[in-house]
């Protein structure tokens, strides 16, 4: 027994599994064996550490013959029971009584629990000669107990460490997709995403050559985007126009299937080698997938055989997801991006296709915005005859910066039939754009005739619809290259075109009014001029009559008649007056306005009619600010104004009656206001006081002579102005009417500059 515990404190003390081990072997041989043996079994049942100890006449021991074969298979069958003594087993043979037998067979299972077999002990030929008794195997049981706790705990520890690599592991995993999802998360901008995806998947899988190709618009092929490494030169062949197909290679089968593709020796799948180096030997191929549909894909290539393991594989997948969200995000914020920019530019084109009324002048813009938004070369307005079925070129405009457009555009005025062309004629029927090609096959040889001749490499022809009707032809084109105009470049198209319609339409609308307006004003000219002088004929017969009566002698009815007439005539001169005034309020400009004392105008107008109210006995006050009352307008509209206003207080307002006349001034406004206590205007008939001709007869004032255009020529003057005009009336207590008008802007400028 003190044998066997300084045996097991030698054990304890060796520093590893294999000291610990031998140790054992020895200690069994210390406690009387010739040899001992003791085998570790691998996980399939085969030695894999043999220890021994001792000697003995017998041959060496190898790996084979621990333990016989034949009983080894027993143990494992649970043959041997009658032979186990307590966790070993004696089994002799031959020749019964003490003496040990060259055959016995003594050993012991390393075992823990039920669990798997770790290996064997075998001690052999007693140095007593005598077979051994169950006290003499009792230490080789503790030894083997305590040689299968080392080899478990051992085998414990190596799972250990394996499961703490495998979790470092892990761990370094997750923290790399953790910053990746931080990184890729951080940005929007689809290059730096895409960067940053091919920067770890490199990293990750020691790659030597990355590539990372987009999906097109239209879902049919890929497009090289980002390439790491040396590739071949072809990958500049294949572009949005002629992107590489999906069913090519493994980099295609990524993309239609959505599954990622692993190749290994490449020059033994045809198709598979494209897009990398000629020394590559494996490539991955893992797809972009974002609610099932699939952006892009990542592909990798090494000069090893072997690269790109599971582990790999499943760790870039992980990363394609995070990088599909990101880039997902990226293409939608830039799509809102370009959707903003298409609007900015839709609607500072639609701002200066709509700032002017002028027809040659929207014509102009309509080219120039057109040409600019679509990023194309040139532009022609053309005025369209469907009755002739021909178009006349109304503009042409060549944008100056596009350099190398080899166009050459008809000049203004010619005219071009268009009855040739069948899908002009198409276009125009529809009032859909139409768009052709030079490079395309399918453009009919006419309109492709047309194009060589003009140099042009694209076009798109618009119809200008407006109410149901074809007012015009735009024609956008492009004669430095092939271009593919895109359905963000068809919708820009007709949206402008939609605002060019309806502009145009509006330019020709103002043209036929201002012709009609400049019609009326000749025809109130010469209406004006022609009633003058029958008028003033009139006018002097009736003085003429009235002095021929005076020298006759003339009765009450005579004088009667004659002053009717006398006040018709009136009437008429003063309805002719205002009518020329009327008109010339209406056709002056705003050219010829200016920036005046509004303060020293309505001063000098009140002065002015003091006369009149002499003669009524009526008295007329005037208040006014001292300074600040600067106004930008029309000197002579705005005296015509206060002069209404204050006559008609004068009129309105009976004998020995008051007249109030005030100006304010402010930064906000200037306002004028006449009041009076005259008769006063009825409810029912001030809805009506500014129209054109309408009178507000009120009881007492059928005597007083007047037109009804002098409110309503107030109205139209101040509202020209930027002004707004008012009034407060009650009957048999008075009026007041008053304006107000913004003051003049600083430094002289016009409301017009401001706007």
């Amino acid at each position: 027994m003190v044998q066997l515990q300084a045996a097991i404190r030698q054990v304890l003390d060796e520093p590893d599994l294999d000291a610990s081990l031998t140790a054992i072997v020895d200690a069994i041989c210390a406690l009387g064996w010739r040899r001992a043996v003791l085998a570790l079994y691998s996980d399939i049942d085969e030695i894999k550490v043999l220890f021994t100890s001792g000697t003995v006449d017998e041959p060496p021991v190898t790996a084979g013959a621990v333990i016989p074969a034949a009983i080894w298979q027993r143990y494992l069958d649970g043959d041997l029971a009658a032979y186990r003594v307590s966790g070993l087993y004696y089994i002799p043979q031959g020749q019964p009584g003490n003496a040990w037998q060259r055959d016995d067979l003594v050993f012991a299972p390393l075992r823990r629990g039920q669990g798997p077999v770790l290996g064997v002990i075998r001690a052999e030929q007693p140095v007593s000669g005598e077979r051994p008794s169950p006290e003499t195997l009792r230490p080789i049981d503790i030894l083997a107990s305590q040689a299968a706790y080392l080899v478990e705990h051992a085998r414990l520890l190596d799972e250990a460490a394996c499961s703490a690599a495998v979790m470092a592991d892990q761990i370094e995993e997750l923290s790399m997709i953790r910053q990746a999802d931080r990184e890729l998360s951080s940005h929007l901008d689809m290059e730096h995403v895409i960067t940053l995806t091919m920067d770890w998947a490199l990293r990750q899988a020691a790659a030597s050559t990355g590539l990372l190709c987009l999906m097109t618009d239209n879902k049919k092929g890929l497009v090289p985007y980002i390439k790491m490494g040396y590739l071949l030169p072809d990958v500049l062949n294949w572009t949005e126009r002629n992107p590489w197909p999906l069913d090519r290679g493994a980099i295609g089968r990524a993309a239609r299937t959505g599954e990622v593709q692993i190749v290994r020796a490449l020059d033994m799948e045809a198709g598979a080698y494209y897009f990398i180096g000629e020394d590559s030997r494996a490539q991955l191929c893992v797809p972009l997938v974002m609610r099932g549909e699939v952006l892009g894909v990542v592909t990798l290539e090494s000069n090893d055989d072997a690269a790109f393991d599971a582990h790999t594989s499943n760790f870039l997948e992980r990363l394609a997801q995070r990088a599909a969200v990101a880039l997902d995000n990226a293409r939608l914020f830039r799509q809102s991006e370009q959707l903003a920019d298409d609007m900015a530019v839709l609607y500072s084109a639609g701002r200066a296709i709509t700032a002017t009324l002028e027809r040659d002048e929207v014509l102009k813009r309509i080219a120039q915005s057109m040409a600019v938004a679509l990023e194309c070369s040139s532009a022609m307005i053309l005025d369209y005859q469907p009755e002739r079925l021909e178009a006349q070129v109304l503009v042409v405009y060549r944008v100056g910066t596009a350099r190398n457009s080899q166009e050459v555009l008809p000049p203004l005025k010619t005219v071009l039939p268009l009855g040739d062309y069948s899908t002009l004629i198409d276009a125009l029927a529809r009032r859909r754009p139409v768009i052709l090609r030079a490079a395309d096959a399918h453009t009919p040889a006419m309109e492709l005739d047309l194009m060589q001749q003009m140099g042009v490499q694209a076009m798109m022809l618009m119809p200008l619809v407006a109410q149901e009707e074809v007012v015009g032809l735009a024609l956008v084109i492009e004669g430095r290259q092939d271009r593919v105009f895109s359905p963000n470049d068809i919708f820009k198209a007709e949206t402008l075109g939609s605002q060019a319609s309806v502009a145009l339409r509006q330019a020709l609308l103002y043209n036929e009014v201002r012709e009609l307006e400049k019609l009326k004003s000749e025809m109130i000219r010469m209406a004006s001029h022609d009633l003058r002088n029958p008028l003033g004929n009139l006018m002097g017969y009736v003085e003429l009559l009235d002095m021929s009566f005076r020298r006759t002698g003339k009765t009450s009815e005579q004088d009667e008649f004659l002053n009717n007439v006398r006040r018709s005539a009136k009437i008429m001169q003063s309805l002719i007056d205002d009518l020329l005034t009327l008109e010339r309020v209406e056709s002056e400009r705003e050219a010829q306005w200016q920036v005046f004392d509004l303060g020293a105008l309505v001063y000098e107008v009140v002065e002015a009619a003091r006369s009149s109210a002499n003669l009524k006995r009526q008295i007329v006050r005037l208040e006014r600010a001292a300074t600040g009352t600067l106004a930008y307008g029309s000197v002579t509209q705005l005296r015509q104004v206060i002069a209404n206003l204050v006559g008609n207080a004068i009129k309105y307002t009976p004998d020995e009656g008051q007249i109030e006349v005030s100006l304010s001034g402010s930064d906000e406004r200037l306002e004028v206001i006449v009041r009076d206590n005259g008769y006063g205007i009825s409810p029912e008939r001030q809805v009506r006081i500014f129209e054109r001709f309408y009178r507000a007869r009120e009881p007492g004032t059928d005597h007083i002579v007047g037109t009804g255009l002098g409110l309503s020529l107030v109205k139209t003057v101040v509202e020209r102005h930027s002004g707004q005009v008012w009034f407060e009336s009650t009957p048999g207590v008075g009026s007041a009417f008053g304006f107000w008008l913004p003051p003049a802007p600083p430094q002289g400028r016009t409301n017009r500059d401001r706007a």
